[in-house]
């Protein structure tokens, strides 16, 4: 299914896609990680290539890593984005692209961490959520609020916390009013 929905976006019918992960997390946690094995490129890489930054937003949530290389020249999404006229978005995507301990978790079906604590809004997981952060993970069941970046990422505090993420010190990280 993950190699179907990668040759839907490139054909660039993204809504089909973005249905397909509203409709079922799992195949979406599973499509934004696929790498084409005769190309390397990603659902990011295709994104980028039409220009489609509600797509890109998607695959982030969903835990596409947009620094992964192209097989034969080694581009990055936002350099695709960049290379076909997208500039804004090229930087869009780097201006996104987490740290160390909220990159992307490649083997493991988690949804995406973030700590974009000044883009912070309150929301309500529609699913229960496996969330991957710095080697380990947090779990969100259904209906609990969480608190998210401007593009959906679950922002996850110090020792995992995420409701409100906190900081070392307990401090919240983000603005609760």
């Amino acid at each position: 299914m993950a190699q179907e929905l990668y040759q839907t976006g490139k054909m660039g019918e993204w809504a089909k896609v973005m249905d397909a992960f509203k409709r079922d997390p799992s195949i979406g946690l599973q499509t934004a990680r696929y790498v084409s094995p005769g190309s390397g490129w990603t659902l990011f890489h295709q994104a980028a290539y039409w220009g489609n930054k509600e797509a890109v937003d998607m695959i982030f949530r969903y835990g596409g890593d947009p620094a992964i290389e192209s097989i034969n020249t080694k581009q990055i999404a936002s350099k695709v984005a960049s290379e076909r006229g997208h500039g804004e978005l090229a930087e869009y995507i780097e201006s996104h692209t987490n740290g160390a301990v909220w990159k992307p978790v490649k083997d493991k079906l988690y949804m995406a961490s973030s700590s974009k604590w000044s883009s912070s809004n309150k929301r309500k997981a529609l699913f229960d959520m496996t969330v991957g952060y710095g080697g380990g993970e947090v779990y969100i069941e259904k209906d609990q609020e969480y608190y998210a970046d401007d593009i959906g990422r679950v922002l996850v505090g110090w020792h995992g916390t995420w409701n409100p993420p906190r900081g070392m010190d307990g401090e919240s990280m983000v603005s609760t009013r």
